[in-house]
């Protein structure tokens, strides 16, 4: 069994990306340029490596492995990112999924349906080949369990999900009638789809602003099963969620939230995202105007 390194107090490194295409000269050469340039923590995608793969469906990592030995060579820790860009090159290649397991939204970044109970087994059986192939190498600090968390869906068991939502919530239909300004006889008849036409907002704006709270409970729920699965298989690493996709008001603003969580205050807008540092001495703020490389050019703004 390999010798764990130990992480400085401060972890500093960027993303990774392996590709099947790139010469593992060069990786080599950004390994060691990253080491000497004080990095010391690198996140890796993809995790498996589907171009090794005997099988369209099944998991291989060789080229994952011989990163990670790369890593230990320069002392490099690895977090590992499992979720969070193409699934079919993470948790559900193309030749499992079927028609419905697939989300359903105007605008879908990911494809899969997260609320589908196969879909669920896919993500339990790719964690485990992952910890199965990784979790003893001593280059591996942790898993990233979802990047940039999102999932929007009006497929059946997310619209379900809803009315069990919306019930805990108002308790009855005629208190949600009286709200919402409708005139539902029961939570089922509840269609999320026509939550932004026109009379809908029209009569209440309630309809789109719970419809998104519950997306937020529901992709919470989403990834606080997915780090459980994965602490189970690995119970001593970190897991992490690494940003959350579930903005009611939009993404160019900077909300902060009163510590009950039932008010937010813009303290900044403009942005391209909100992607915040915050000093714990002083609480200063500061944020890029935009998303991407960062250059000596890039303005540093603080709140």
């Amino acid at each position: 069994m390999f010798e764990k390194l130990t992480l400085p107090a401060f972890p500093i490194g960027g993303v990774y990306l392996l590709e099947p295409e790139y010469p593992w000269a060069e990786v080599e050469r950004d390994v060691r340029l990253m080491a000497e340039h004080g990095f010391n923590l690198i996140t890796l995608w993809p995790a498996a490596n589907s171009w090794c793969a005997s099988q369209p469906d099944d998991y291989a990592f060789d080229d994952t492995m011989r990163f990670l030995d790369l890593c230990q060579q320069y002392d490099l820790q690895v977090l590992i990112q499992l979720i969070g860009q193409t699934p079919s090159q993470e948790f559900m290649p193309d030749a499992v999924l079927q028609p419905d397991m697939r989300a359903s939204a105007p605008t879908v970044l990911s494809w899969p349906n997260l609320n589908h109970p196969a879909v669920d087994a896919e993500v339990q059986c790719y964690f485990r080949a992952c910890v199965d192939a990784m979790g003893e190498h001593p280059a591996v600090f942790g898993w990233d369990v979802f990047n940039e968390a999102h999932f929007r869906s009006d497929d059946p068991y997310t619209v379900r999900a809803y009315w069990e939502w919306l019930r805990d919530r108002y308790g009855d239909i005629e208190t949600l009638n009286r709200r919402w300004l409708r005139r539902y006889a029961s939570f089922d008849q509840v269609d999320p789809v026509d939550r932004a036409s026109f009379y809908s907002v029209w009569s209440s704006l309630l309809p789109q602003v719970e419809y998104e709270i519950f997306r937020a409970d529901n992709l919470t729920a989403i990834c606080r099963r997915w780090c459980q699965y994965l602490k189970a298989l690995d119970p001593t690493r970190p897991v992490v969620v690494d940003g959350c996709s579930a903005l009611v008001l939009g993404s160019d603003r900077a909300l902060r939230i009163s510590p009950d969580g039932t008010t937010a205050r813009v303290i900044a807008t403009g942005l391209r995202n909100a992607y915040l540092a915050r000093d714990p001495l002083t609480g200063i703020l500061t944020a890029s105007d935009q998303q991407g490389n960062w250059i000596p050019s890039t303005p540093l703004l603080r709140t």
